[in-house]
């Protein structure tokens, strides 16, 4: 028993002894400068130092008061001091020691292959250092501290005072102060870029920066997750793997800038809402999201050489149901385009880009009833070669056709809105169907082929429907036809239906069943023009008789309707007319001036009495009262005997009072005959208008010209005299 209590009694003695050796600290002056050097191979100095003191419990330390120590190699150097710093050694291995450092601060920091390294001067908290050192080599091992309010741990490995290898891991950590102590080569990649803090855990080795781990947050939902190698040397021999959620436009926009890569800032605004990229000698994008503010949606994957460009392959989707984005969209591919010329308000696209080559798998632009759709193939090196299949609804938005002269043709018929399904390859535009409407009428339709780059090459079948006069002309002008256009005055049209097929190769122009509406009366005509030559049928009602006789007779004396049929068999000119047949009838006024009517009354008062001039003045009275000034009826038949010679024969003349003349009219352009059949007695007046004078002539039964007005005169001046003077 009484053993046992002095076994008690030793025991706990044993415990105060070593209870009181755990606050007890021997004096000593064992840490000399040499010696720090000898066991870190020359890579730390002691600087300077105060009280040094051993603790023998819980384990065998010295303790050094107010440390300052040099640190230096061929990867950094920087001053280290602190106020308190445990050394500790291992009992077994003399090679291992531990080091606790409650609190220091690092300063005169200078790193080799950085430029901003007084960043990294701060405040050190809570360092425990355990370092193994060899002939030729030491590794440093660190607990996880606190550094510039950032978790910090890291393990060095240094051989022939050479830094091999450095693993680091950090946490919470001011990013920008980190992208300041990159190089500028460096730097430049993150310019006018806020970041918020990161976490890193990596490892450096010979100019090799390899990430296992590296999380850049730039708000509370927005972060960039980086893994993979950096090489220091060249950025370029690189192979990365990027990630990232919630990334702002105008963040990931001026990466995009900082690395010239492309410029995005007239996308609308929005978010990467997740993204996956690699980095090597390729980009490759495994899927890259953007949502912009109004949730339009960009969906982007694939890869590219950012050398050479012509190894890209990429496949994009875009979707959005609204129009500003819509807008902003197309200011982005189309930087010159006005915004205000957009009017879309939803959008689905999905292409492939290959090369330099395009494929258009889905374009749809919709807004209300207007609709586009666009597939294909386009060369991005080359416009021109291009293969797309083209529709439209209801678009009236003509500003946004690439096409200057297609643009301007739609443009001058004042329609309303089109539809189109059509063909592009290359340079050939096959139109299927191009309708022209006006309001919720049809105006025309086109089909055919256009050539975009020489429109002189287009073969186009116009169907009219609602055509004007108007636009009649803008078709002539747009078809190098402005000679005809002078001839629409002769008819006034309200509507022109039927098919005008225009062959630009050939200069020739095919009119099928053409219908012109004036009023309750419908012209017809049918045929084609070549070499501005016509042949066809020809049917016009109600033809403008004083517009007429301008471009003919030039005489100023007609005016009134007729109703005109031609058969064309062969093609004519105005001055070159052959193999024409047809019939004319209408009503027509003769204008006769009223001083010219003076003057004919004047000169049948001096002839009376004189029997030479009996059967002239019943001429000039039947005239005078019943066809001159007067509403006349016509109808004849038309003849082309031979060339440049077109006749009216069968002509009757009938006035009001039913008075009739027969007569022909021979017409060689521009000079012209008019006979009047057996009007004197049995004999025939002519009438001539030969380049602007006019002669007359009467003519006998058996074909003999009487004695012209000229001869009578003189034969009966006596009594012409004789009649004056009365």
């Amino acid at each position: 028993m009484k053993k046992i209590k002095i076994i008690s009694l030793l025991f706990i003695l044993l415990v105060l002894i070593l209870i009181a050796l755990s606050f007890f600290k021997l004096p000593i002056n064992t840490i000399t400068n040499t010696l720090v050097m000898e066991q870190t191979n020359n890579n730390v100095s002691l600087s300077s130092s105060g009280e040094q003191s051993l603790v023998l419990l819980p384990k065998p330390q010295i303790e050094i008061k107010d440390a300052a120590f040099f640190i230096q190699n061929n990867f950094a150097s920087t001053a280290f001091n602190t106020k308190n710093i445990k050394f500790s050694r291992s009992i077994l291995n003399g090679d291992n020691i531990s080091i606790y450092v409650p609190s220091a601060t690092i300063e005169n920091l200078d790193i080799e292959s950085l430029e901003n390294d007084v960043l990294l001067e701060g405040d050190v908290e809570n360092l425990e250092i355990k370092i193994t050192s060899s002939e030729r080599s030491t590794e440093v091992f660190s607990n996880i501290f606190s550094y510039k309010e950032a978790e910090v741990q890291f393990d060095a490995f240094i051989e022939d005072e050479v830094l091999k290898k450095f693993k680091f891991s950090i946490q919470n950590l001011d990013a920008n102060e980190l992208v300041l102590l990159l190089d500028q080569n460096y730097q430049k990649f993150f310019k006018q870029i806020n970041f918020d803090t990161i976490d890193i855990d990596g490892e450096y080795t010979e100019n090799n920066f390899s990430i296992n781990n590296l999380i850049l947050n730039f708000n509370e939902n927005s972060q960039l997750n980086l893994s993979g190698l950096i090489n220091l040397d060249n950025i370029f021999n690189s192979n990365l793997r990027i990630q990232g959620s919630n990334i702002p436009l105008e963040i990931f926009s001026q990466f995009l800038q900082n690395i010239n890569l492309v410029d995005i800032t007239n996308l609308p605004k929005g978010n990467l809402a997740n993204f996956d990229i690699e980095y090597s000698e390729n980009i490759k994008i495994n899927n890259l999201n953007y949502v912009t503010q109004d949730e339009s949606k960009i969906d982007l994957s694939g890869s590219f050489n950012y050398i050479d460009f012509s190894e890209i392959d990429f496949d994009l989707n875009l979707g959005s149901t609204s129009s500003k984005d819509i807008s902003s969209f197309f200011q982005f591919i189309f930087p010159n385009l006005k915004s205000d010329l957009i009017d879309f308000d939803k959008i689905s696209l999905s292409t492939n880009l290959k090369g330099r080559d395009l494929k258009i798998k889905e374009f749809n632009l919709s807004k209300d009833e207007t609709f586009i759709s666009v597939l294909g193939d386009i060369n991005l090196e080359d416009f021109s070669k291009r293969g797309l299949q083209i529709k439209v609804n209801n678009f009236n938005q003509y500003d946004l056709i690439p096409n200057a002269q297609i643009k301007e043709i739609l443009n001058q018929f004042d329609s309303s809105h089109l539809n189109l399904d059509g063909t592009l390859i290359n340079e050939d535009l096959t139109i299927n169907s191009l309708k022209l409407f006006q309001e919720d009428n049809l105006k025309l339709s086109i089909s055919g082929e256009m050539n975009l780059s020489n429109m002189q090459q287009s073969l186009l079948n116009f169907n009219l429907q609602r055509v004007n006069s108007s636009d009649l002309r803008k078709l002539l002008q747009y078809s190098d036809q402005e000679d005809y256009m002078e001839y629409l005055d002769l008819l006034i049209i309200d509507n022109i239906r039927g098919n005008l097929i225009i062959d630009l190769v050939t200069n020739s122009y095919v009119l099928e069943n053409i219908e012109i509406f004036q009023g309750e009366s419908i012209s017809f005509l049918s045929g084609k023009i070549f070499e501005g030559q016509f042949s066809g049928m020809i049917n016009l009602k109600s033809l403008n008789l004083e517009n007429l006789e301008k471009f003919f007779l030039e005489s100023s004396r007609l005016n009134g309707f007729i109703d005109l049929e031609l058969n064309i068999s062969q093609p004519v000119q105005i001055n070159n007319i052959i193999g024409v047949t047809g019939k004319i009838n209408g009503q027509v006024n003769i204008n006769v001036k009223e001083e010219e009517m003076a003057l004919l009354l004047f000169m049948q008062s001096l002839s009376q009495d004189i029997e030479d001039f009996e059967q002239i003045n019943q001429l000039i009275n039947t005239l005078s009262r019943s066809f001159i000034n007067n509403e006349i009826s016509i109808q004849g038949d038309i003849i082309n005997p031979s060339n440049k010679k077109l006749v009216i024969k069968e002509l009757s003349f009938t006035s009001s009072n039913k008075q009739e003349l027969k007569g022909e009219i021979e017409y060689f352009h521009p000079n012209y005959k008019i006979t009047l059949f057996d009007i004197l007695d049995q004999d025939d007046f002519i009438i001539k208008f030969d380049n602007g004078i006019y002669t007359y002539e009467r003519v006998i039964p058996d074909g003999t010209i009487r004695k012209p007005l000229e001869e009578l005169i003189q034969k009966n001046i006596n009594k012409l005299f004789e009649n004056l003077l009365q």
